[in-house]
């Protein structure tokens, strides 16, 4: 079986054949995909605007169509119902066949589809006690059940607090949040954003509200959160040309192992993130590094920016020194940051200290 469920062409597929002296497609040397199995029996001859169509040529009687795969299911199974021909040329042990194929391809496609597993529950824990949000123990209330006169049964105080405080929808709820993080691979810092559980607060005063699906997320309301956060910062940026601005850049590696290069706009009025660059697979020379940093100049303005923050590495040394040929006013400033650390490994680092026994003996304290 190969990836996305297309096993090799069955016993049932080389029948078809077996049964047909038209030239249909042999089977021997192609896989059949499960989810458009007759694709085997016509040869694509052009693409067509629109959709999936295309000029397709049927293998048995070799007459041309156009339409997409369900025209080619219609032709070739007789159905009749899909605007176009059926095939007087299928002979009725290769229907047979196909038809054989077809639930085959079904089968296969049920079987390799996710199944759905149940929710866990705590009427499934088989005697531990059922615990609400609030810490309530409802095993504590349990009495046995009683009948009246009638015959019918009453209500324990278990289920009398267990519908006051619906514990069953909270406890679905939960099993459903969970499920989320555990099928989408999502961290468990996520439910320490604020924004997580305010989303909740808001929904529950929210009859039949449904979240934004995945193309809502990804562009008008990206979009209108883009342009709400740029609202939010004008006022920074206004300040930039009566106290000018310190461009800070650094390499660094996001949890994906990518390298990127951000810079940051500083001033007193506040910091801003201006970009973070992926460089993953581009050769960080100074020259590339210099080119990413003079586009952030140009972007704020060169008559507003200071000076050029970055560490004190020999290829940042050389972006200063570009920088500073490029805009005379604007100097570069290696991080002091850097350089301490750099220091103090120089002191501390074990292989060192004999070579620099006084200065260890004054500086060990670090």
């Amino acid at each position: 079986m190969s990836d996305g469920g297309t096993p090799p062409i069955s016993s049932s597929v080389g029948s078809v054949n077996a049964g047909t002296s038209s030239g249909a497609a042999d089977p021997e040397n192609e896989i059949i995909d499960d989810k458009t199995p007759f694709r085997k029996f016509v040869k694509k001859i052009q693409k067509q605007q629109g959709g999936g169509c295309w000029r397709w040529q049927c293998n048995f009687c070799k007459l041309y169509y156009n339409g997409s795969y369900t025209r080619v299911r219609g032709h070739l199974l007789k159905e009749g119902t899909t605007g176009v021909a059926v095939c007087n040329k299928v002979t009725p042990h290769a229907f047979t066949a196909m038809s054989k194929l077809v639930k085959e391809c079904k089968e296969r496609l049920m079987n390799a589809a996710p199944r759905h597993v149940p929710l866990p529950s705590s009427r499934q824990q088989g005697g531990s006690s059922s615990t609400s949000s609030y810490g309530m123990s409802y095993h504590a209330y349990t009495q046995a059940p009683t009948t009246s006169d009638g015959g019918k049964k009453r209500k324990t105080a278990a289920g009398f607090i267990e519908n006051a405080f619906q514990n069953s929808a909270r406890e679905q709820c939960d099993g459903e949040v969970a499920r989320m993080y555990y099928t989408g691979g999502l961290s468990f810092n996520l439910a320490r954003n604020p924004h997580y559980r305010n989303s909740y607060i808001r929904v529950s005063t929210l009859s039949g509200y449904i979240p934004p699906d995945y193309n809502a997320l990804r562009t008008t309301l990206l979009a209108k959160e883009r342009k709400n956060i740029e609202q939010h910062l004008e006022p920074i940026k206004i300040t930039w040309k009566d106290k000018g601005v310190s461009l800070c850049s650094d390499g660094w590696s996001d949890a994906q192992r990518r390298s990127l290069i951000n810079v940051i706009a500083t001033c007193e009025s506040g910091p801003m993130m201006l970009k973070a660059i992926n460089c993953e697979g581009e050769f960080k020379d100074h020259s590339m590094i210099a080119d990413l940093i003079i586009d952030s100049i140009k972007e704020v303005g060169w008559e507003n920016v200071v000076q050029v923050v970055t560490d004190n590495g020999p290829v940042c040394s050389k972006v200063g020194a570009l920088i500073a040929s490029k805009y005379p006013t604007i100097f570069w400033t290696p991080c002091v940051v850097h350089t301490l650390n750099l220091d103090v490994k120089n002191i501390c680092t074990p292989p060192l200290v004999a070579s620099n026994a006084d200065v260890f003996d004054a500086c060990c304290w670090i």
